[in-house]
């Protein structure tokens, strides 16, 4: 069977639709770098808590990985460092772009009467209001983001929250991600789960990860019938 139509097999067995936010519906950072943000996170934490402090922050480009390292080390900062990046994602929304076809899709699963869920390491402020300005809010039930830091994916707390207000099972739903962090929840949680690949090096460690399959489009999730 084609990926594209294992995909649309999982879809039309399904009741729920978990998504993650950032990828799969929109590019987050499209105006606002990401790297940018993270190199933010670190000088604020260097000039308010000093370079030990700063030293000991994950020091690559992802701000989700600089607010999980603050959490994971127990860091004086890390409750500061996780409410910058809160500001930084709401600044970066205006300017968020949508990923081709995705709201498309959404309102093709609407259609088809199927529950969806935004499951997100983003915070859930943001996302809300990136749904209202493009017009996605009533076609979600549920929008869980990033409350707690130590149960971000892959940890499952936020697709079992999810499904707890779907009201539906996890052998019901199915995830589409586009980390392996998305991919390890996923499983952990019991969904299926849909790797999203927007650039060929993800494919491999999307499906190492645990997807039962991979689309590198959005729109290769609309059956032909409805394209």
């Amino acid at each position: 069977m084609r990926p594209t139509d294992e995909a649309l097999k999982i879809l039309e067995d399904c009741r729920a639709v978990l998504w993650d936010f950032d990828g799969p519906i929109c590019d987050v950072f499209a105006g606002l770098p990401a790297a940018g943000i993270a190199g933010h996170l670190r000088e604020t934490v260097t000039r308010e808590y000093g370079t030990g402090e700063a030293r000991r922050l994950h020091q690559g480009d992802d701000p989700l990985e600089v607010v999980r390292r603050a959490n994971l080390e127990g860091l004086e900062c890390a409750a500061r460092v996780a409410g910058l990046l809160e500001e930084q994602e709401g600044r970066a929304i205006g300017d968020a772009a949508p990923t081709p076809g995705a709201h498309e899709v959404v309102e093709v699963f609407y259609a088809a009467g199927k529950r969806m869920a935004v499951t997100s390491n983003n915070a859930a402020g943001p996302i809300s209001a990136y749904l209202r300005v493009h017009g996605l809010t009533g076609y979600f039930t549920a929008v869980i983001g990033r409350e707690r830091v130590e149960v971000m994916k892959p940890d499952p707390h936020i697709l079992l929250c999810a499904l707890e207000q779907l009201g539906i099972s996890v052998t019901d739903a199915v995830l589409i991600g586009d980390s392996t962090s998305d991919m390890q929840a996923a499983r952990a949680a019991g969904t299926r789960a849909i790797g999203y690949a927007n650039r060929p090096q993800k494919a491999d460690h999307l499906e190492a990860a645990g997807a039962d399959t991979i689309v590198t489009t959005m729109r290769e999730l609309i059956p032909s019938r409805m394209a």
